[in-house]
């Protein structure tokens, strides 16, 4: 079989859909006459033509509930490994439901669809398919005769969760399956690659629909002792909603509501951030086939997380490079219709339960060796749907044995403290109205079930938005920062970029990804490239827009204020002036200097702010103030006019021990003089009464 060839699978013929309604209706009639006590699932058992066309007989649970079928047909698989002497099974996999099938990958052989029997109307199974997508594992026997073993040479999923709606689906994908080591690796081969036509022929769910999701992670386990260090592959993670009550024989209920059956012991600089499924993630063994679209970066590890309260982490302590962990990062998801999101708010609202995160020895599930709370109170806040959870994790007052009955010892040995990160994210807060969530499930996609984000504001399910819309906006948003940068750079008489190079740095970069989203909105879009030569020439293209974009911009910019508004300006530098000697008298002096800050916001090319803190200066007879302003450069200095050599000769004078005599005689020749030119400069702050 050569590498490069393709297999080309030709769907088997299986039923119709009239032929399955047919069908039904046999068992139906079949089961009515038969009694309550003949179940549908033993009527389909006794059709020869549904067990041997539809569904393997290995698969089937024996249960008396109607089952309806999840048909998984593969039309195509490329790159497929090199293998003489050896034969190639594909299978698929569902641990959650018990499912296995295997069927042998031939050229000369059709390949039938795999047969998925699951539960219909049942929201217990909707959610086992939620927390788990259905493993396609490809792999590989030996026909020598000293070498029978089977090996995994590749695998992949195939999430199933957007199927369970109460309409029929019938999709087409593509799905990858990735190498599970090394050595099956061929980097001019390439990925194997795989096509699925995946289809139901009747609904899996009536009426009701899920509308909303969440994801829990178990991330790490941080500044555990050497005893818990040494069992890690043998330790187990638990949460369980916990009464705060206890019951009539003094015990407090508890519901378990998952596990992670997998940790490892590692450097926390060299985990794998992405998370992976927890059902489908049970041992030591990696690769992409098992990761979800999650993960958490490893420069935010111990950032924006929710602490347990009055106690101190130390995070600043943990050397990510030196220190070692319990890595998990495992992810459970849940699907909630409108019935359990309700339950879960009230379970939060009324506070009568708690969350506990609970370590063990998975040999012996009953004695736990440490064990935190966590507050979801916060998840009952409005547009609040993610939370960072830093748990603290205290030992667990009762003597607990590993397998080898040696006492293992809870407590760190240098007397850190243990904790633990969960990462909790409801797609929608739960504190959203029904209707709203249900709106949000019509627009949710495939792809948008595979991460939950937290939310970053309020916001409305609006229509997609078109490109020109989103165009415009993009044009909007670099037109604003363009006229941010000049109106910084004319107010603080920028002259170089040395000048403010932590703030134009960051605009810098700001502005980069404003103009690429320009490129790919338009500027791409009217010149299309194919090279890298081509998308150079379209660099200058857009140069040359942009650059006539933003000197229309600074012209504006730069255009005079008419009369009125600069009265309006000059009135406004007035009433800050006039908020700040009040607020001084008073004695106000940090609201003061609040007022201080935004009035040196108004700082213009027209109108210098420096001016009217000089005169202010002049009149506190805050001397040395005013003195420095008059040391500044000509170019960065208010000018006085006629006035200027008469301040410097007043400021002069108040140097003299003697001033309180001299002041009052300048004060009197200085109003003479502004009478006779007929001007106010001096009067607005010598007429005062302490002189």
């Amino acid at each position: 079989m050569a590498s490069s060839s393709q297999y080309r699978i030709k769907m088997v013929s299986i039923l119709s859909d009239k032929e399955l309604l047919r069908y039904q209706e046999v068992l139906k009639k079949r089961t009515s006459k038969k009694g309550k006590s003949k179940t549908t699932n033993q009527s389909v058992q006794s059709s020869p033509i549904l067990e041997q066309e539809i569904v393997p007989e290995s698969s089937i649970e024996k249960t008396g509930s109607n089952k309806v079928f999840m048909y998984l047909q593969l039309q195509n698989i490329i790159n497929v490994p090199y293998a003489d002497n050896k034969r190639l099974f594909i299978s698929l996999r569902h641990n959650n439901t018990n499912y296995a099938d295997e069927k042998e990958l031939d050229e000369n052989t059709r390949l039938s669809a795999f047969a998925i029997p699951i539960e219909q109307y049942n929201m217990d199974v909707a959610n086992a398919f939620s927390d788990e997508p259905v493993a396609i594992i490809l792999t590989v026997v030996s026909e020598e005769e000293n070498d029978a073993t089977e090996k995994t040479i590749a695998q992949g999923q195939i999430d199933l969760i957007h199927f369970f709606t109460n309409k029929r689906t019938v999709v087409s994908t593509e799905i990858l399956l990735y190498p599970t080591s090394f050595e099956h690796i061929d980097l001019e081969m390439g990925t194997c690659k795989t096509v699925w036509h995946v289809y139901s022929l009747l609904p899996l769910m009536r009426y009701e629909d899920f509308n909303n999701m969440i994801f829990i992670t178990i991330e790490s386990i941080y500044n555990a002792s050497s005893d818990i260090m040494d069992i890690a592959q043998s330790l187990g993670v638990s949460l369980s909603f916990r009464s705060k009550f206890p019951n009539e024989i003094n015990e407090f209920d508890t519901t378990k509501i998952c596990t992670f059956n997998y940790l490892d012991r590692g450097l926390i600089i060299d985990q794998d951030t992405t998370y992976r499924w927890a059902s489908i993630s049970m041992d030591e063994s990696h690769n992409l086939g098992q990761s979800t679209d999650c993960s958490i970066s490893l420069h935010k590890l111990f950032s924006d997380l929710l602490c347990t309260e009055g106690v101190d982490f130390n995070f600043d302590g943990i050397s990510m490079a030196k220190e070692e962990a319990l890595i998990c990062n495992l992810l459970r998801r849940y699907i909630l219709d409108e019935v359990l999101n309700n339950i879960l708010e009230a379970v939060i609202v009324y506070d009568e339960q708690e969350l506990i995160i609970e370590v063990y020895d998975r040999a012996q599930p009953d004695s736990i060796l440490l064990r935190g709370t966590i507050d979801l109170s916060i998840f009952l806040y409005p547009d609040v749907n993610s939370c960072r959870f830093a748990v603290h994790l205290e030992p667990v007052k009762v003597t607990t044995f590993s397998n080898d009955k040696i006492p293992i010892n809870p407590y760190h040995e240098e007397g850190k403290t243990t904790f633990g990160i969960v990462n909790i994210c409801i797609l929608q807060p739960i504190t959203e109205c029904q209707m709203t969530r249900d709106i949000f499930r019509k627009h949710l996609t495939p792809e948008e079930m595979k991460t939950c984000a937290p939310k970053t504001s309020a916001t409305e399910i609006v229509p997609e938005k078109g490109k020109v819309d989103i165009c415009e906006e993009n044009y909007k948003h670099f037109d604003a920062q363009i006229r941010t940068l000049i109106d910084y750079i004319i107010r603080k008489e920028i002259q170089q970029i040395e000048d403010s190079k932590g703030f134009l740095c960051c605009q810098k970069n700001e502005l980069t990804q404003k103009i690429m989203k320009l490129i790919a909105c338009d500027f791409n879009t009217r010149v299309p490239t194919k090279n890298s030569t081509e998308f150079a020439n379209l660099m200058t293209f857009v140069y040359k827009n942009l650059e006539n974009r933003c000197f229309e911009i600074l012209q504006k910019t730069q255009k005079p204020k008419t009369p009125l508004e600069a009265g309006l300006h000059i009135q406004n530098i007035a009433s800050y002036m006039t908020i700040i000697k009040v607020l001084n008298e008073v004695g106000a002096e940090h609201l003061a200097n609040i007022y201080k800050t935004k009035l040196e916001k108004l700082e213009t090319a027209e109108f210098h702010v420096e001016g009217y803190k000089f005169l202010y200066n002049m009149e506190k007879q805050n001397f040395e103030e005013a003195r420095e302003h008059l040391r500044k450069p000509l170019e960065h200095r208010f000018s006085f006019g006629d006035y200027h050599e008469l301040v410097k000769i007043f400021l002069q004078l108040s140097d003299f021990e003697s001033s309180t005599t001299v002041c009052p005689q300048i004060i009197r020749r200085s109003l003479t003089l502004a009478s006779k030119n007929r001007t106010t400069f001096f009067h607005s702050f010598f007429n005062k009464k302490s002189y």
